[in-house]
């Protein structure tokens, strides 16, 4: 190896393997993202059918969840919708950053 490879920090054959790295971890990101999106949609039908999968957390019991919804005036499909919406939210979130990353050190290991 000569002195300008060392100094610039990659190996021959590394720089031969990252494109198509960064390929088969772009096609699992993009996976990922359809699948969680699908999860998402398909969530608010499922707290339709039982409150318990919308409760806040286990202290809550049926009737006190059923009691804030009312104040609320929200049935259990608008809260299913209201975390299905969170959800996407927060994978909007997390995949920009990830893009930012991604995009500012593609040619570097790192990005992926």
């Amino acid at each position: 190896m000569t002195q300008a490879t060392l100094q610039k920090g990659s190996i021959p054959w590394a720089s031969r393997l990252l494109p198509w790295a960064r390929g088969l971890v772009l096609a699992l990101i993009l996976l990922s993202i359809a699948m969680l999106l699908l999860g998402i949609a398909l969530y608010p039908s499922s707290g339709v059918s039982s409150l318990a999968t919308v409760i806040p957390n286990d202290s809550w019991t049926l009737e006190a969840s059923q009691a804030a919804l009312d104040q609320l005036g929200w049935s259990p499909l608008a809260l299913s919708w209201f975390y299905a919406i969170l959800g996407w939210a927060t994978a909007a979130a997390y995949c920009a950053v990830g893009l930012i990353v991604l995009s500012r050190k593609r040619d570097s290991w790192f990005g992926l």
